[in-house]
């Protein structure tokens, strides 16, 4: 009977330890993004308060088929965002006289 709620106590033991595993595993691997808004003003493009690429800085901007890109010449991370937000995002590049910058991959 003791080696019967040993091996029980140990299995018991194993399995709780397996499941933590997994959860942990499991909330790691969820996306935790919270929703940012991209903001483009006269002097930067920026998401949050740690991410922004200043105008200088930015060699070009390509709209592919899912995304739109703001890509730095060098050095720095770049600024990624979705495809449908493509309309305003060039508004917003002539209005600042940036639409040069601009490299359409879809053509619209």
């Amino acid at each position: 009977f003791l080696v019967a709620a040993i091996i029980f106590g140990l299995i018991l033991i194993l399995g709780i330890f397996s499941i933590l595993v997994v959860r942990s595993r499991i909330k790691m691997l969820k996306n935790n993004f919270k929703k940012t808004i991209l903001e483009i003003d006269k002097d930067k493009v920026s998401v949050g308060k740690d991410s922004n690429i200043k105008w200088k800085d930015i060699e070009c901007v390509v709209i592919n088929r899912n995304s739109i890109t703001f890509i730095p010449s060098e050095g720095t991370d770049f600024i990624c965002t979705r495809v449908e937000y493509k309309d305003d995002i060039i508004k917003e590049l002539k209005k600042f006289k940036k639409e040069d910058l601009v490299i359409d991959n879809i053509g619209e």
